[in-house]
């Protein structure tokens, strides 16, 4: 048992580490019913781009969301219709820091996928996600 114990921690410790760019990962919160950017957020879409700007065989995928909140007050088609404007606000911003829109893929789910079902998530939820995915690369 000891020896397939050793052989598993000296299979991972050969294992190709991960790169920056399969973990990037950035979360944008907005406010509620808003697809306007805060200065915070425009800062933080502009570093990614920066910071990722060597994972040219990679591409970018923005997803925009919108809480169970923003559903319910006015209808899941308003709650698709803010998230696909956050996702469009967020893509401009890459755009401008220099990532080719033909490198962005941008998906909105709505209100279809709260991180959690609890009012005191309804924050987190009113967000814009952005990672770097396998594609045609920039």
């Amino acid at each position: 048992m000891k020896t397939h114990i050793l052989a598993a921690m000296v299979a991972m410790a050969c294992a190709a580490p991960a790169t920056a760019q399969q973990n990037a990962r950035l979360s944008v919160v907005f406010e509620a019913d808003s697809d306007a950017l805060t200065s915070q957020g425009r800062a933080q879409i502009a570093a990614f781009a920066r910071d990722h700007k060597t994972a040219q065989d990679d591409s970018v995928r923005v997803e925009g969301h919108a809480t169970l909140a923003e559903s319910y007050e006015n209808s899941s088609g308003y709650a698709v219709g803010l998230a696909q404007r956050r996702a469009g606000n967020v893509r401009s911003v890459l755009v401008e820091e220099g990532v080719p829109p033909g490198a962005i893929a941008t998906a909105t789910f709505g209100a279809s996928r709260p991180l959690q079902n609890v009012p005191a998530a309804s924050a987190r939820n009113r967000r814009v996600e952005i990672f770097m995915a396998a594609g045609p690369g920039w």
